[in-house]
């Protein structure tokens, strides 16, 4: 059996994306605060040149999702649709173009960035795990899960039970009395 860990399959994983994600937020609020990314009156077009000038990366969240699409699609044998590409570059920054100007302050630059340390921190537990160790993590979260239904519907079951009457009587065997339902 080969020890192939967890994560190391999954380079560019959500987890990574997110945290990539994230990070670009917490640099665009910065560079938008410094002024070297000049927000007022200007048009997308423009916007999208200065961040491209700055190097920012199209929505990594994104591109991850539409990778795992393509891969999805390339497995079945479909046909990968082509989209008009400029469309495509504009839609990849709106995660930045698209922010709140109340998020656009310091605090939000340190929530983000400490939002993708823990990211980047759940990563790397991950990427230290092996492919053993996930699986029975699943499976330990699936039966806590379908334990937790069973003793929800047990209790449910229970409180139906308490909902109707017996009567005791000595010379006759118990007789269960149900509710009527009103019409």
């Amino acid at each position: 059996m080969t020890k192939t860990k967890g994560a190391e399959k999954f380079p560019h994983s959500d987890l990574f994306s997110q945290s990539n994600q994230l990070s670009e937020k917490a640099r665009f609020i910065e560079h938008v605060l410094n002024k070297t990314i000049d927000l007022n009156r200007s048009r997308q077009q423009s916007i999208i040149r200065q961040l491209n000038r700055h190097e920012f990366k199209p929505d990594p969240v994104k591109q991850w999702k539409d990778e795992q699409k393509r891969k999805e699609l390339e497995m079945c044998g479909e046909a990968n649709l082509t989209e008009d590409e400029e469309e495509e570059e504009n839609d990849g920054y709106n995660y930045l173009v698209g922010m709140a100007l109340i998020e656009l302050n310091n605090n939000n630059v340190i929530k983000l960035r400490d939002e993708s340390k823990a990211k980047k921190k759940e990563l790397n537990i991950l990427k230290g795990k092996e492919w053993f160790d996930l699986y029975e993590e699943d499976l330990k979260t699936f039966l806590d899960a379908q334990e937790k239904k069973e003793s929800k519907v047990n209790f449910i079951g229970k409180k139906k039970e308490k909902r109707r009457q017996i009567i005791d009587d000595d010379h006759e065997p118990d007789v269960v009395v149900k509710k009527k339902k009103r019409k």
